[in-house]
């Protein structure tokens, strides 16, 4: 078997558990998601779905559809048990994902279309970072975890290597990592 289709069915798996895992720990009440947040990541996953169903066809896109999947699911759950405490950043952050998506819809150039891309998500993780900053324990840092394990092994996976390929599973790959680092430090200090 290719190492890089071993490789994308561990990714799947992955995904699955935690994604799943996350899903379970809204309803025990244990996570409080962010709405813009999820709002964001559903409407940014559907477009790298979309976007590599009509490049590489249905084989490869399977584990964005379970990521995209997974992400709006989410977003519905998060409608109905959402942190209902906005700030003036949390609009901000909504306000630049929305522009960045409308720059990334009119831009012809891939590179720039996926720069902007990793911009929109790199917005939409900010509401998650300061609610994460007042109520340490609101997130279950796992679903970070794996999330950072996945990207990096999708970065593995790739069949061709360049700059447009590899931006977004590395950037990604380390905000995922950087959130977990940045959850885990707040908690020792909250303990």
């Amino acid at each position: 078997m290719d190492y890089k289709l071993f490789i994308w069915i561990i990714s799947i798996i992955l995904t699955i558990y935690a994604y799943y895992s996350y899903i379970i720990s809204i309803f025990k009440n244990k996570t409080k998601p962010h709405v813009f947040s999820w709002l964001i990541w559903s409407i940014s996953t559907l477009v790298v779905f979309l976007w590599q169903l009509i490049w590489w066809g249905w084989y490869w896109t399977f584990w964005s559809w379970a990521i995209a999947f997974f992400v709006i699911f989410i977003f519905f759950i998060s409608l109905k048990k959402w942190e209902k405490n906005f700030s003036k950043m949390d609009i901000f952050s909504l306000l630049c994902a929305f522009v960045a998506l409308l720059l990334w819809y009119i831009t012809n150039n891939p590179l720039y279309s996926v720069i902007l891309l990793v911009s929109v998500d790199i917005f939409w993780f900010i509401p998650t970072f300061l609610k994460t900053y007042k109520k340490p324990f609101s997130e279950d840092i796992q679903i970070y975890l794996i999330t950072g394990v996945i990207y990096l092994l999708s970065f593995i996976s790739l069949k061709n290597y360049s700059l447009l390929t590899i931006f977004w599973p590395v950037v990604i790959w380390w905000v995922n990592f950087i959130f977990v680092f940045f959850t885990l430090f707040l908690q020792k200090i909250k303990k």
